[in-house]
């Protein structure tokens, strides 16, 4: 008779455990996150949501760069990530929205998080983690972009810059012109 009780309580107990934890969802990679090889295109800097030529040096702007997954078939999975590496002679915006942001697909939905570690003295590298949006999906692309300034201590006013982007170990290069002249928020009074 006190087996029965025994094994009644242990019984209810599990089952009970196991309604618990029915409609939790575990997200295990079980330790294959592999960094996604990728090709950076068409790199602009932005003024006010519009492309430009060129900038002032204390200005802020938008640095914003295409990328595209070379992978040919659906191998990229959640927890993949890719790094790029943005050059010294650009300071990130060391604001919360600018330093961990989400990429979305066409659809709205998440297919990545960004992560960016600005570095001391300028540069910054972005780690980019994707969701379970791209498990089984071809043709992996977006846009990747924050807020920035230029490195005053290592640009060369009114005249182009190179500002080489790395991603996946490949260096992409830029040049933008950077000007001199009055610098920062034009609203100043002085």
């Amino acid at each position: 008779m006190l087996k029965k009780k025994i094994m009644r309580l242990v019984l209810s107990m599990l089952m009970a455990l196991v309604m618990l934890f029915q409609g939790v969802n575990f997200n295990v990679y079980a330790g294959s996150e592999k960094e996604v090889d990728l090709e950076i295109q068409n790199i602009v800097i932005k003024n006010g949501g519009n492309p430009v030529n060129s900038m002032q040096v204390g200005d802020e702007f938008r640095i914003e760069m295409n990328w595209k997954a070379k992978a040919k078939a659906a191998t990229i999975n959640a927890g993949d990530y890719f790094i790029v590496k943005l050059p010294d002679n650009i300071l990130i915006k060391n604001d919360a929205g600018n330093l961990n942001f989400s990429l979305t697909a066409p659809d709205g939905s998440v297919m990545a998080n960004a992560h960016v570690t600005p570095k001391a003295g300028g540069g910054a590298e972005i780690k980019v983690t994707f969701t379970n949006y791209v498990n089984g999906r071809y043709n992996i692309n977006g846009t990747l972009g924050m807020n920035a300034n230029f490195n005053k201590d290592k640009v060369t006013v009114n005249q182009k810059n190179n500002f080489d982007i790395e991603a996946g170990g490949k260096t992409t290069p830029f040049q933008f012109k950077v000007d001199g002249g009055p610098t920062g928020n034009s609203n100043e009074v002085l």
